[in-house]
C-alpha cells in the first residue's frame, strides 16, 4: 500500500516537473528593439525550424554572448508573431516559395533538439 502511495506522489511530481520546466520556452530575452527585413523560406521537413533565411540577417544584441549562437544557426528561425506559415498544413502549396518578412529579434530559444535558435517577432509578411 505504502509503494503504491510513493509511486503515484512520485508520478505528480514529475508530471509537475515537466509542466513547469519542460516547456519551450526562451532562456535568454534581450529585444533589440531594431527592426530587420528578411527573405526566408520553409524547408518541409521534421527537424527544421519555422524559416530560413535567404537574405539578410537577424540584428543580436550587443551584450548577447557569442558562444549562444553559431554561425550555421543565426540562418534558423523560430517564428512567433504574424508567421506567414501560421495555420498552414505541411503539403500545402503555400509552404513553398519565398517570404519576405519584417520584425526584430525576440530571444534565444535553447529547450529544442537542435540547438541555440534565435527567435523572431514578425511584424508583417509578404510572398516575395
Amino acid at each position: 500500500m505504502v509503494k503504491r502511495y510513493l509511486k503515484i506522489i512520485l508520478g505528480l511530481f514529475l508530471t509537475s516537473f515537466v509542466l513547469q520546466f519542460g516547456t519551450n520556452s526562451c532562456s535568454v530575452k534581450k529585444p533589440t528593439g531594431i527592426i530587420d527585413t528578411l527573405v526566408v523560406t520553409h524547408h518541409e521537413c521534421t527537424e527544421c525550424m519555422d524559416a530560413y533565411i535567404i537574405k539578410g540577417s537577424v540584428t543580436l544584441p550587443k551584450n548577447l554572448d557569442s558562444t549562444l549562437v553559431l554561425p550555421e544557426s543565426k540562418y534558423d528561425l523560430i517564428l512567433k508573431g504574424k508567421s506567414p506559415y501560421r495555420n498552414i498544413v505541411i503539403g500545402d502549396p503555400d509552404f513553398e516559395g519565398n517570404f519576405k518578412i519584417t520584425g526584430s529579434y525576440r530571444g534565444i530559444d535553447s529547450l529544442n533538439a537542435v540547438g541555440n535558435i534565435i527567435i523572431f517577432e514578425v511584424y508583417s509578411w509578404e510572398r516575395v
